[in-house]
């Protein structure tokens, strides 16, 4: 397997925990998704899963 898939995915798990515990962390994976992709890919991907994960957040928040 290649070592930045590797690398990406135990950043996301770690700002996945951060991002779900204390609400933030999300943050963490744009320069790792720079570095695998490029920035052109990356800025878009990282702004959609934090608006995605901030909507999710909010609805949850909404709910109770």
């Amino acid at each position: 397997m290649n070592t930045s898939i590797i690398l990406l995915s135990i950043v996301g798990l770690m700002a996945g925990m951060l991002s779900s515990s204390i609400g933030f962390g999300g943050g963490m994976l744009l320069p790792i998704v720079t570095s695998v992709y490029g920035i052109e890919v990356a800025v878009p991907v990282c702004t959609i899963a934090q608006l995605l994960s901030n909507a999710s957040r909010g609805h949850r928040v909404e709910k109770h």
